[in-house]
């Protein structure tokens, strides 16, 4: 099979793929590869067990949610708190297949309910936690893919002010939710932004501005299997095979030929994930 396209992040290290294994079967079978991207400790370890397929490659992180909340997913499941970036267990779960560090970053969206003191609490974690990840993959010279979330943009002003300090750095913004001008931001920093299903839908014109903005030269195709089926697939468990519709979307958004869209972006993911140097 012809490998056609690159789903830079995925989640089928994720309980609610019941047999991993055949669905990444499936998913190869379609001409995709793809990354399965770790969230804490277990879902790494298993990121990592499934790299062993061919056109397939694992992260490893710790996701802010999982700093300070023991937040239970229905695709996820329960994970359990992790306060600290536990360096000497990621670091047994690197090998050839490991290719990024992360899913991590800052999270601000479910602070509505807290004190001023707790978020001030959880905030400085999730700064800790992150900077020693950025160290880490410095480190052991791996990408980063970063999470970034809040109501307003002071995620992204927190962790682009942090991560000044540690340039050159590879780094991929995942399905970035910024502005034009954090676009430009980490663009100017050498990073790239990627994309995923929500531009497919009827009520994210501002999604599709900001994709209209970024050169096609910095952007990386996502899913984030399970989650965020790109239209018309909305209700279904999202896949890395469905990364073609959100392609065929930025080409229409880009005004360019499929064909240029995919080899462009293919491309891309080879360079952020340095497998060009492998």
């Amino acid at each position: 099979m012809e490998v056609k396209f690159f789903d830079i992040h995925a989640h089928l290290n994720f309980k609610v793929f019941q047999n991993p294994e055949e669905k990444i079967k499936e998913n190869l079978s379609q001409g995709v590869w793809f990354l399965n991207i770790g969230t804490c400790k277990s879902t790494s370890k298993e990121a990592v067990r499934l790299a062993l397929f061919d056109g397939v490659w694992a992260g490893i992180g710790l996701h802010p949610h999982h700093t300070w909340s023991d937040l239970e997913d229905p695709f996820e499941g329960k994970i359990e708190k992790e306060e600290f970036f536990d360096e000497d267990f990621y670091e047994s779960l690197i090998n050839e297949k490991t290719l990024v560090i992360g899913e991590f970053g800052l999270d601000y969206f479910y602070f509505d309910n807290l004190s001023a003191d707790k978020i001030k609490e959880i905030k400085k974690r999730q700064w800790d936690v992150c900077e020693s990840q950025i160290v880490f993959a410095k480190k052991h010279k791996k990408s980063l893919m970063i999470h970034l979330r809040s109501k307003d943009e002071s995620a992204f002003e927190d962790f682009y002010s942090l991560v000044k300090k540690y340039l050159p750095i590879k780094a991929n913004i995942h399905f970035f939710s910024g502005s034009k001008e954090y676009a430009k931001k980490f663009l100017d920093l050498g990073f790239y932004l990627s994309f995923g299903g929500v531009i497919t839908f009827k009520n994210a014109n501002e999604k599709r501005e900001v994709l209209s903005y970024v050169p096609l030269e910095r952007i990386l195709t996502e899913t984030d299997s399970p989650y965020v089926s790109p239209e018309p697939l909305r209700g279904t468990l999202n896949e890395p095979k469905n990364v073609k519709v959100i392609l065929e979307k930025i080409a229409q958004i880009k005004n360019v030929d499929f064909e240029v869209a995919k080899e462009t972006i293919f491309k891309n993911s080879i360079d952020y994930l340095g497998l060009n140097q492998l």
